[in-house]
């Protein structure tokens, strides 16, 4: 293959954080090989190392791209009591979370130890509503604080940016590891995109970009919520465990995210009489995070964007 600077570009999250808008631009940019969902480094199997190569598709690539937010978290996709719709995760402990994102990441340079590591963050406050919005598209039932206390473990190690950054910047080099705010792709993604395109010495394409997978809104949120509370757990309490763990999946996949399903939910609304509801946090909840995000002040990209951490004190 004529180019040898080909790297490996890893995505490793944050969840919640653009991730899906960030996959559409991987695979579109024309120097980018990447393969949606269950793809890795750009190919869908090994058979398509073989048909890439004899259809002449890496000419041009200068990356092979992997994106899986779960990276960064180190833990399954929530495992659920599918008969009650609740999380089951207090059984790992901080420790495990910590163990598994140091092995994920020494597997990562094992296998591919020549690539830029991709870390885009978001502040603690809107990270964690949209979190929560994740969920209740999955068929949770929790209010947003019983949310936050049940998986507040969870959140608190797999949330800690400082100790992701520093773990990687170890393992692959600081220069190779790229820390940009969510926040940054909001307010101008042109920009975000071309300044993107620069650390990875890439060409400039132009490429069409929209916002994909929004979070629900907060009336969004108490609709479907309570059609899970009303409808759903009342009909999985019935069923034996798998059934309505497959019945929790279609949901997640074929209903909470449909823009047919959110007419449904607003219809709904009005039917109950559901009302919007401000997610507010407990007293004090925040303060955890305050530490996780400092080695954020260093970037100048985050200069407008401290408070969002919690930095700005």
């Amino acid at each position: 293959m004529k180019n040898n600077n080909i790297k490996s570009l890893i995505h490793i999250g944050f969840g919640k954080a653009g991730s899906t808008f960030i996959q559409d631009w991987f695979r579109k940019h024309p120097e980018l090989l990447y393969e949606y969902f269950e793809g890795i480094a750009g190919f869908r199997n090994v058979t398509e190392i073989s048909k890439s190569v004899i259809e002449g598709k890496l000419e041009k690539i200068k990356y092979f791209v992997t994106s899986d937010v779960m990276l960064s978290a180190a833990w399954n996709t929530f495992d659920w009591n599918f008969a009650q719709g609740v999380f089951e995760l207090k059984s790992i402990s901080g420790e495990q979370i910590r163990s598994r994102q140091t092995e994920v990441c020494k597997t990562i340079y094992e296998i591919f130890p020549r690539s830029k590591i991709l870390v885009i963050t978001r502040g603690y406050s809107s990270i964690l509503k949209s979190a929560y919005s994740e969920y209740i598209k999955a068929g949770g039932h929790l209010d947003f604080k019983s949310f936050l206390i049940n998986c507040e473990h969870i959140l608190h190690y797999s949330l800690d940016i400082n100790y992701l950054v520093n773990l990687y910047s170890e393992y692959f080099g600081k220069d190779n590891v790229i820390v940009m705010p969510f926040e940054f792709l909001c307010e101008d993604q042109y920009k975000f995109i071309s300044i993107l395109e620069g650390k990875l010495n890439l060409t400039h394409a132009e490429i069409e970009l929209r916002k994909l997978n929004p979070a629900l809104n907060e009336k969004e949120i108490v609709g479907l919520r309570s059609f899970s509370k009303q409808l759903l757990v009342p009909l999985t309490k019935k069923l034996p465990n798998k059934i309505a763990k497959y019945i929790y999946a279609q949901f997640y996949k074929n209903l909470g995210r449909s823009k047919p399903f959110k007419k449904f939910i607003k219809l709904f609304n009005g039917v109950f009489n559901s009302t919007s509801v401000e997610l507010v946090f407990p007293d004090g909840y925040l303060d955890q995070f305050r530490e996780k995000g400092t080695s954020l002040k260093a970037n100048s990209l985050y200069n407008d964007y401290l408070e969002s951490y919690l930095l700005n004190e």
